[in-house]
């Protein structure tokens, strides 16, 4: 009696161990080991770096993947950089049989120029050679600092003006720094003392490099007296301000200009 339980029991954990042993065989084979992303860092060539513009730099993205698994591993590295809702770089390279357990530092042929400083995301993704399974991924972000600067020139389009009627200026404005944000510019018609007699302004954004031309058109009460006046343009950025002027004169019409206006409605 003694014997056939020994007998039942060892069965019973020989049937335990063969069971155990090919379920942790099966979870082995079943664990699948893919490429994972370690890290990712972009590199400059030491020239590109001093003396020119964000936009002219030249930008290398490198990219470290573990082949994770035990076989030799092919794979492509993605990276897409965004600025907003902007895609301004998209690139790939193929890894081709990285041997098993094997760090592998990727790095792009295609060059990346920034457009603009701030604030940037990276999405970088390790995904098989079909393009249809995605084996890792990695979002962070990144910023680039630059300089904030805008030219400014203001111009008189008509020098004279008669009281009573309008005055047309034009507001030449660029922006030669690196960020494209919101400024404020604002235009005043001042007198000798600098008392205002007419202001506006207005809230805007440009890209780096563009430019913008404002044309104002700003009526000239009938009661202005005839001296030089000044159109006053000033921008605001970043705590400083820039500013531009041009001079022009206003003349009050005469009882002879006020009979000629009179005439010309009556026969235009």
């Amino acid at each position: 009696m003694k014997k056939i339980a020994v007998t039942i029991m060892g069965l019973f954990f020989f049937s335990f161990a063969i069971q155990y042993g090919g379920n942790l065989a099966e979870e082995e084979q079943n664990e699948e080991h893919f490429p994972t992303i370690i890290g990712w860092n972009f590199f400059e060539n030491l020239t590109t770096m001093q003396g020119l513009d964000l936009s002219k730099r030249k930008l290398n993205f490198e990219v470290t993947v573990l082949n994770n698994g035990k076989q030799a591993s092919s794979f492509l590295v993605l990276v897409t950089v965004l600025n907003g809702n902007e895609v301004e770089f998209a690139g790939e390279e193929q890894v081709l049989f990285a041997p098993p357990k094997s760090l592998q530092k990727v790095m792009f042929k295609k060059f990346w120029s920034p457009k603009k400083a701030g604030e940037y995301s990276a999405n970088i993704s390790v995904i098989s050679l079909d393009k249809r399974t995605k084996f890792a991924e990695l979002n962070d972000t990144f910023s680039f600092s630059g300089k904030k600067d805008y030219e400014l020139k203001a111009e008189c389009v008509t020098d004279t003006v008669a009281a009573g009627s309008d005055f047309i200026g034009k507001i030449f404005l660029k922006n030669t720094g690196d960020y494209f944000e919101d400024i404020l510019l604002s235009m005043q018609i001042e007198n000798s003392s600098e008392n205002i007699l007419k202001g506006t302004s207005t809230s805007l954004a440009l890209k780096p490099a563009e430019e913008k031309i404002l044309t104002q058109s700003i009526y000239i009460s009938a009661g202005t007296k005839s001296a030089k006046y000044a159109l006053n343009a000033s921008v605001y950025f970043n705590g400083q301000k820039k500013q531009d002027s041009c001079a022009f004169f206003v003349k009050k019409k005469t009882i002879f200009d006020n009979f000629y206006d009179f005439v010309s409605k009556i026969f235009s």
